[in-house]
């Protein structure tokens, strides 16, 4: 049945471009992207043979972008795979009728104070930090400092005493005046769950196994792929989950592990995304956009097996500021029954920040295979042969 998908926008990504567009277009539906930039979205879908409808709207009032899709009809499905916009997704959705996420839970999961205080963790503590307000706090440091509603690890930062947080604050105020969540800093190791929910049933697919790169910034490095995390684990996790409401669709969570006991660090109403979104559709050998979508349908989840493989996927970061000069090119092999792909992402002409909380990505790399220690020799391998040039005849450092 052809259907049309109210497709909630804000800046193009590749979960959008190489997942639930085509997605969308093997499921029949005719898709109409709702963006406040529709001119990045125009310039990403250049010489796709399945392009969206693109209409320009307002799409973080939530009462604009009601008024935005009505006048166009009301569509079959709502559905955003955006940090920024799930709160008001939700709304639209529950505005029209249609299946969506509790829009609750999509709040809590975005606002970092919201969730603190839904979980109610009696050994856990935060402040929030209001523009210009004192940025005093009585916590033990050392602490993390974060954006209220941020995205990721952008503005994220270790703390290690006064000094430090009262620098920092002016620093972010003096970017950008938002409220800001000082909380403890978790340690132990860093993991993620990754869930699918028609709204009754919530099941696993599996999870990442993390490894950032030092303090003070938090940028996730490599991402080993774990089909099998313990029981008690997940169990912790998703009841965490459900104190805070989260049902229908892709939940992508991050908790630390330690001592028998999971703690969530943030929790992402939406696909897990920087390529590992495409990574677990291969992995999994399953429709993993189409059942997002179809699950926004309506439609129930039904009971899911996988293939037990191993993966990983390994960012590059450059390590200072420039132009890039030289690039190389992208691959996708197999070697020793493990199938890479390299993508570039910072090209030729891309300007790259390599000393703040934003760093630029240079390239990724995905890697499936039958052999846990094939994939590390062979990502050691790729590393050495991988050269781009910034701004100089030298070498970038890469990670």
């Amino acid at each position: 049945m052809s259907l049309t998908l109210a497709l909630i926008a804000y800046l193009p990504t590749d979960a959008v471009t190489q997942g639930f567009l085509p997605a969308a277009q093997k499921l029949g539906w005719k898709v109409m992207l709702y963006t406040d930039v529709p001119e990045l979205h125009h310039k990403a879908y250049e010489g796709l043979s399945f392009k969206p409808e693109i209409i320009e709207a307002d799409v973080f009032q939530v009462q604009s972008l009601i008024e935005a899709v009505a006048s166009h009809g009301k569509p079959d499905v709502v559905f955003s795979n955006s940090d920024h916009l799930q709160t008001q997704t939700a709304l639209l959705a529950e505005y029209f009728g249609l299946p969506g996420k509790p829009w609750k839970a999509a709040y809590r999961a975005k606002n970092k104070a919201a969730m603190r205080r839904q979980l109610e963790a009696p050994d856990f503590y935060h402040t929030v930090l209001h523009p210009d307000q004192d940025w005093h706090t009585n916590h033990p440091y050392p602490v993390v400092l974060k954006p209220r509603e941020g995205v990721a690890s952008r503005h994220a930062y270790y703390i290690p005493d006064a000094l430090t947080l009262r620098d920092r604050v002016q620093q972010v105020w003096s970017e950008e005046k938002i409220p800001l969540v000082v909380e403890q800093y978790l340690t132990g190791q860093l993991y993620t769950l990754e869930t699918l929910g028609d709204g009754e049933t919530i099941q696993v697919l599996g999870g990442f196994k993390t490894r950032l790169s030092p303090p003070p910034y938090f940028l996730e490095e490599t991402m080993e792929w774990q089909p099998d995390l313990p029981a008690e684990m997940q169990q912790q996790v998703l009841e965490q989950l459900a104190k805070l409401g989260v049902g229908l669709g892709a939940c992508h969570t991050e908790f630390v592990w330690k001592d028998s006991q999971a703690s969530l660090i943030e929790v992402n109403y939406r696909n897990i995304g920087d390529q590992c979104d495409l990574l677990l559709q291969d992995l999994l050998e399953f429709p993993l956009f189409e059942w997002v979508l179809r699950l926004h349908a309506g439609e129930k989840l039904p009971a899911l097996e996988f293939p037990r493989k191993h993966a990983l996927v390994h960012y590059l970061f450059a390590k200072e500021d420039g132009t890039v000069t030289v690039a190389p090119e992208n691959q996708t092999f197999e070697r020793n029954g493990t199938i890479t792909q390299f993508q570039v992402l910072s090209k030729v002409g891309s300007q790259v920040d390599g000393t703040s909380s934003k760093r630029s990505f240079l390239g990724v790399l995905r890697m499936i295979g039958p052999d846990p220690v094939v994939l590390q020799d062979t990502l050691h391998d790729l590393e050495r042969s991988l050269e781009w040039r910034i701004a100089s005849p030298h070498p970038v450092l890469i990670s």
